[in-house]
């Protein structure tokens, strides 16, 4: 036999000896002999997803007005407790009796009340009874109320000729034509339906009915219908075209080319009117 052939033919075997050590020193090795296994599949619970649509529920179980205004209430006792060296949650009857004692010098009777509110709110989520159920700090309130005998000034109501005054002025503004279109028709229709800031934002074109007589609104919601069971309202045609609310609601989605979606919208500097996509987007 050739010892060149030899030679190379016993390095082969030694190579092939030597895989076979490895691969056998491999498979026994616990790392190989403990296969890694994929992480589990985590299956769909209905449990999680029915305590995140709770949580959902929740955040929507009050007007976003009465949560701010919630909010502002418990931050400002929380703060007065603070400074004293109170416990504001859970808070006991005589420490809330004495900020709301506190709190009467300066509050009215419908801001006391909501304080209360949201005070009682704040205890109840955090899971401790209420203080504003004790009959003493009841008896409080009761005289606290009976005392403040002056009246709730209301503001001056806005009559139908300051209403034609402020139209009458909007072109002084020089805004383009489209938001002077769209403003004379949210001023005119908020007025005329008596109706809300977030009932004015919240019309879609799907809740006009058109009829002779004018149009009806159909607000899915309010401020007092929180339930959203939905209130129509009626808008009906003036005899006067420059007064005619119904006109001049029609002018403005003539001149914007709204078909469909929000009624009222942003215009842009240009004139330009952002449409659905551009609302979502935020374009």
């Amino acid at each position: 036999m050739n010892p060149a052939i030899s030679i190379q033919a016993d390095t082969v075997i030694r190579s092939k000896a030597q895989q076979e050590d490895v691969l056998v020193g491999t498979l026994g090795s616990p790392e190989f002999l403990e296969p890694r296994l994929a992480p589990p599949v985590q299956e769909f619970s209905t449990e999680a997803w029915l305590k995140s649509q709770a949580e959902e529920f929740k955040t929507r179980a009050l007007a976003k007005n009465t949560v701010r205004g919630y909010e502002a209430d418990w931050a400002s006792f929380d703060g007065w407790c603070a400074e004293r060296g109170y416990l504001s949650l859970p808070a006991d009857a005589n420490t809330l009796t004495i900020y709301m004692v506190d709190r009467s010098r300066s509050l009215t009777k419908a801001s006391l009340a909501r304080a209360i509110a949201a005070i009682s709110r704040y205890h109840r989520l955090a899971g401790h009874p209420s203080p504003t159920v004790d009959p003493q700090f009841r008896d409080v309130m009761r005289g606290i109320r009976r005392s403040k005998t002056e009246p709730q000034i209301p503001k001056r109501a806005l009559l139908a000729e300051d209403l034609f005054e402020v139209l009458a002025n909007i072109p002084g503004l020089k805004k383009h034509e489209a938001v002077e279109l769209r403003d004379r028709a949210l001023l005119v229709i908020g007025f005329t339906g008596a109706l809300r800031r977030s009932e004015l934002v919240g019309l879609d074109m799907k809740d006009i009915v058109r009829s002779r007589q004018g149009m009806v609104l159909n607000l899915r919601s309010s401020k007092t219908d929180q339930e959203s069971d939905g209130e129509s309202v009626a808008i009906p045609r003036g005899r006067k075209p420059s007064r005619c609310p119904v006109t001049m609601l029609e002018a403005w989605l003539d001149c914007a080319g709204i078909t469909e979606g929000p009624i009222f919208r942003p215009v842009q500097q240009n004139g330009k009117v952002k449409f659905l996509f551009d609302l979502r987007t935020g374009g």
